[in-house]
């Protein structure tokens, strides 16, 4: 890989954390306006949506592989799951992280053995992109 994609991917990492901290910031200032964590017992998601590099798939499955334990190990992660597009079209794989609070998945994403693994991820996609998703109770019975 040539150095300007790499810096450009350096780049793309940067951004996207820049984002998950804003996201995090005003999430957590807006639940904090309405007296009260919003977020608590809803539990919040974080949605990763993917793109792998054409024909590096088998690459990125391998990664996932190698990595797997590491990320679903810590106490703060409520769940993690994997999506295929059915139809092969962009985004390739969404990657859902569950959190029953915000202060819980700010406390995952800091942590120091995972930082590695997570800012890889700009290695092993052409496109990422990071959602941050608070759970409703709109459909519940």
């Amino acid at each position: 890989m040539r150095l300007k994609e790499k810096l450009a991917y350096m780049a793309v990492g940067g951004i996207l954390v820049f984002v998950l901290q804003l996201s995090a910031n005003s999430i957590v200032s807006d639940a904090g306006a309405q007296g009260g964590n919003a977020l608590q017992g809803g539990g919040v998601k974080y949605l990763f949506t993917i793109d792998y590099p054409t024909g590096q798939k088998a690459d990125y499955l391998a990664w996932v592989k190698s990595n797997a334990d590491a990320l679903q190990a810590p106490a703060e992660l409520k769940g993690l799951t994997s999506y295929e597009n059915y139809f092969g079209v962009s985004p390739n794989r969404f990657v859902e992280f569950e959190f029953g609070s915000m202060a819980d998945a700010a406390k995952y994403f800091e942590r120091d053995d995972l930082r590695p693994i997570l800012d890889d991820l700009v290695n092993r996609a052409v496109n990422a992109d990071v959602h941050v998703l608070k759970v409703r109770g709109d459909y519940a019975e």
